[in-house]
């Protein structure tokens, strides 16, 4: 068989470094994932505590309801819940949909998710502190479930298991096999390394005293969240996952959506590694696998779109184009690269990217499997034809980099 270690074409050899580095963070997470299901979980504590919980809201009259329908229908005893919603100075019905339920209303003036939070902390009357965004909606056993890994003093935060609901288009389709991925990773991470930093912070638990410790919320950063998780682990806190603390939010359906939030996603987490430098230390793996990918994802994406068009370019034969190109962009790739090794041989030039199409969707089907989520017919065939989705994201990533980058008021991503 022959294998060729160091391509001879500069372009392939850049792409080969490129993915074998992409190769081994997926691979990190896979090995992660199967020491992960022969571990136990944290289980609620005996005696419930109360619960301090925190729902910024504006101009969310469309879900709003339904967020705080959920959270009053949790297996939580409703006494020991003090549910704080914070109108942003909204211009719809957001305010008086949420003077329907029993909850403290805080009324702000418009100055952001984190300011809002951070006014509200101060009525917070009990140790452990939940945030939620107000379009997610919680799990009945959601409560329960993400104090259990308070129990450990160490533990400063802990965030759940976000789900996409079940979506017909296209785009929500791919957000939902795409978290089951994200989840999957972050709950294996934790697990494993009993630290993570894959920190979302839609539906989150934090103590008090820690919040009050690294002054709440920062209002400077793009990832509220991600920049409180940094700064918790340089005060020595742990920042953990709770992998049965299950919520739901709707999918982002509209390119003009998708791209607004992972444009703050993309240039957020960088912007908070390089804020935090200090939380990134050689003793704790999973904190410097964060900050890599965080460099590296900004790097692969610039790389990615050019590298695909000049491989697809270099590879193509003068027949069967059509069935070529279904290949390159489907599942059926990697598969047909496989079964064609006796024949071709082993290339670092193909074998990490390939290798990695194969174990993203292993990771994806993972997830849904583990989490117990219905995998639909539309699922499957989101999985099959991933790639293309993950070229998209590397092009709103090129794009949120540049518009930051030049753009005279950088803050109109909030």
């Amino acid at each position: 068989m022959q294998i060729e270690l160091i391509p001879k074409d500069p372009v392939l050899l850049i792409g080969a470094i490129l993915f074998f580095f992409m190769f081994i963070q997926i691979l990190i997470g896979f090995f992660s994932f199967l020491i992960f299901l022969f571990k136990k979980t944290k289980q609620p504590p005996k005696i419930l505590p109360p619960l301090s919980v925190l729902i910024p809201a504006y101009n969310e009259e469309v879900v709003i309801e339904k967020t705080l329908k959920a959270v009053f229908a949790a297996t939580y005893p409703r006494e020991k819940l003090q549910v704080i919603c914070i109108d942003d100075a909204s211009t719809d019905n957001t305010l008086s949909l949420m003077k329907k339920f029993p909850v403290h209303i805080l009324q702000t003036t418009h100055a952001g998710k984190s300011a809002a939070l951070n006014k509200a902390l101060s009525l917070a009357k009990h140790d452990i502190v939940i945030t939620l965004d107000a379009d997610v909606f919680v799990d009945k056993n959601f409560f329960k479930e993400i104090i259990g890994p308070f129990q450990d003093k160490k533990v400063g935060a802990v965030n759940g298991m976000i789900f996409i609901e079940d979506s017909t288009r296209p785009l929500g389709t791919f957000q939902r096999v795409e978290y089951w991925f994200h989840n999957i990773i972050r709950a294996s991470l934790s697990s494993v390394f009993e630290n993570t930093l894959w920190f979302f912070g839609a539906a989150a638990a934090y103590r008090k005293e820690a919040l009050l410790k690294v002054k709440g919320f920062s209002e400077e950063v793009l990832t509220e969240d991600m920049d409180i998780a940094l700064k918790l682990v340089q005060k020595s806190y742990k920042v953990v996952a709770a992998p049965r603390a299950y919520y739901y939010s709707v999918a982002m359906e509209s390119f003009k959506s998708i791209f607004s939030q992972r444009m703050r996603w993309f240039i957020g987490g960088p912007q908070c590694a390089l804020k935090n430098l200090g939380a990134f230390r050689l003793s704790n793996v999973p904190l410097l696998l964060f900050f890599f990918q965080q460099v590296y994802w900004a790097i692969f994406s610039f790389a990615m779109i050019p590298l695909v068009i000049y491989e697809v370019m270099y590879w193509l034969p003068d027949a069967g184009i059509g069935a070529y190109l279904f290949r390159w962009f489907s599942f059926a790739g990697p598969v047909y690269v496989f079964y064609n090794i006796p024949n071709w041989g082993i290339s670092t030039a193909s074998i990490f990217g390939v290798t990695a199409g194969i174990l993203t969707p292993l990771l994806c089907l993972g997830g849904a499997a583990y989490f117990k989520q219905k995998v639909t017919l539309r699922d499957m065939i989101s999985l099959f034809f991933y790639f293309p989705y993950t070229l998209l994201l590397n092009v709103i990533t090129i794009v949120g980099v540049i518009k930051y980058t030049f753009s005279k008021k950088r803050t109109f991503i909030r």
